[in-house]
Order: structure tokens, then sequence, then C-alpha cells
């Protein structure tokens, strides 16, 4: 299987990551734990975008006040819709980063930073370059915790499961 084939046949893990970040930071309130034991304070912002698997075409977009934890888009998930895109932001301290993830493309689109100390010049740059770097060393470690459940058959099994349940609404954080 060439590349090009490979990246259309797992582009429905971005999907499945955004649904799966909705997921873990609902029942964490707001903090999702990663695969090397640290959390990760996260968000649903402003914005977010439904989309039917088989009829592309076919979408819900829900804005305004977290809306990705709206009864209608939880409510366009339980009828088969999967998250394409979200407004999220990410907190570590006084730092804040706000961006929209689109999953299965991987894109990030209107990143804002967190305040630059830096008054100009070069240092201002590089630190500009840091805070980009922190914010994907930190995607990526939400990322790689999920596809290590989602490529663990036993794990996914369980994960499903409760998903599931979370998504029909059964059962409470606690059950889970």
């Amino acid at each position: 299987m060439d590349l090009s084939a490979k990246i259309e046949h797992s582009r429905h893990y971005g999907n499945e990551f955004l649904t799966w970040l909705l997921y873990r930071s609902t029942l964490g309130s707001g903090a999702v734990r990663t695969w090397e034991g640290g959390e990760i304070e996260l968000w649903f912002e402003d914005k977010a975008r439904a989309v039917d698997p088989l009829k592309a075409k076919e979408q819900d977009t829900f804005k305004g006040e977290k809306p990705a934890h709206s009864r209608e888009a939880l409510e366009a998930i339980r009828r088969g819709k999967m998250l394409e895109e979200a407004g999220l932001s990410i907190t570590e301290g006084e730092k804040e980063w706000h961006f929209t993830l689109n999953g299965p493309r991987w894109t990030l689109n209107s990143v804002k930073l967190p305040a630059l100390l830096k008054e100009e010049g070069d240092d201002r740059v590089l630190e500009r370059f840091y805070l980009l770097e922190q914010l994907h060393l930190k995607l990526e470690a939400l990322y790689r915790t999920f596809l290590e459940l989602r490529l663990d058959p036993g794990s996914w099994k369980k994960e499903k499961h409760n998903l599931g349940k979370w998504i029909r609404g059964v059962g409470t954080s606690a059950e889970l």
C-alpha cells in the first residue's frame, strides 16, 4: 500500500481523536491524562463541526459557548456523525493556547499563542517558536495516548464501550 493510500485509510482516526478528546476532557473536567502519566488541560471552545462519514455533505456546525458539549452536538454524535473540526484551548498555568484543529487533515488554524514576554527582536521570534513547539508537543502527547488505546484491541474495546456509554448518556464519570 503506497503512502497516499495509507493516509486515506487512516484519515478517520482524526475524527475519532476529536470525539475521544471531547469524551476524555468531559470526564476529567478538562484534564486529559496522557500515556506518559501527565495531564493536559484541554477545553472545547466556540465552534465545532460534525460530519456524516458516509455523506460528507451532511454536516452540522455548532457555535456559541462550549458548542461541542451542547445537546445538539452530542445528539449528532449519537446519530453517527463524527467531529471533524473544533475550536480548542490548552492551558498550562498562566499560558493558554487557542486554536482550531481539523482532525482528518491534522491541521491547526487560528492559532493564538500565550502572551509573549519579550518586547522585540530575535528573542521574541524565538519565544514564538518555543510556544509553537510546546503546543505541538502537547498535541503529540494527546494523539499518542489516543493511538496507544486505539491500536491495542483490548484497550480500545474497553475504551469504546465506555465512550459508547458516555455518548448514550448512560452512567456518570464515576462509573466509567
